[in-house]
C-alpha cells in the first residue's frame, strides 16, 4: 500500500517540475531556441508522466479495498 503523504508529495514535486520546465521551454522558444525548447518539453513530459502514474496508482488503490481518506494535502 502506498503511503498517502509520500504519494501526494511525489505528485506535487513531479507536476511542479514539469510545469517549471514547460515555462523554461516557452522562454527558449520565444528567444528562438526551438531545439532547446523541444528538449525541455521532452523532459517535462517525463515528469508529468511520473505524476500521472502515481495519481493512477492512488486511484486504483482507492477503487479497491484500501480506501483513502480525504485529507487537506490531497485538496
Amino acid at each position: 500500500m502506498i503511503e498517502l503523504e509520500d504519494a501526494v508529495m511525489e505528485i506535487i514535486v513531479n507536476a511542479g517540475q514539469s510545469r517549471s520546465l514547460c515555462f523554461e521551454a516557452l522562454h527558449c522558444a520565444r528567444n528562438g531556441n526551438i531545439d532547446e525548447a523541444r528538449l525541455l518539453l521532452n523532459e517535462a513530459d517525463g515528469y508529468a508522466r511520473r505524476a500521472h502514474q502515481m495519481q493512477t496508482r492512488l486511484i486504483e488503490q482507492d477503487a479497491g479495498e484500501a480506501r483513502q481518506q480525504m485529507t487537506l494535502i490531497m485538496v
